[in-house]
């Protein structure tokens, strides 16, 4: 038997997500899945993708990983994934570059 999960209202969800946010793209899908959540009583499943071996892969994406946490708090389902993709579908990776080596 599954338990429906009690969420907090959706306007208490959307305060507490836009906090420390500069804005909200498409507030309006985000508050529609939001209701939907709340009346299946299914957490949302929020996912982050970054690939750790980026170039420009540096401490400001903490932020994006921070409201991914916010969804956590929340009662939603937060998904991280740190592989090496380059967007040609899932089973096509970038491959390993090697680091320079560093001068002695």
């Amino acid at each position: 038997m599954t338990t429906r999960k009690q969420f907090k209202p959706v306007d208490e969800q959307i305060a507490y997500l836009r906090e420390d946010a500069a804005e909200i793209i498409r507030e309006e899908d985000l508050r529609a899945k939001l209701e939907a959540s709340a009346k299946s009583g299914k957490p949302l499943r929020v996912k982050l993708g970054v690939d750790p071996t980026a170039p420009d892969l540096h401490l400001g994406h903490t932020v994006v990983l921070r409201k991914l946490k916010h969804f956590q708090d929340l009662g939603h389902t937060a998904i991280f994934s740190g592989r090496r993709f380059h967007g040609h579908g899932w089973r096509s990776y970038r491959p390993v570059r090697n680091a320079p080596a560093p001068n002695a």
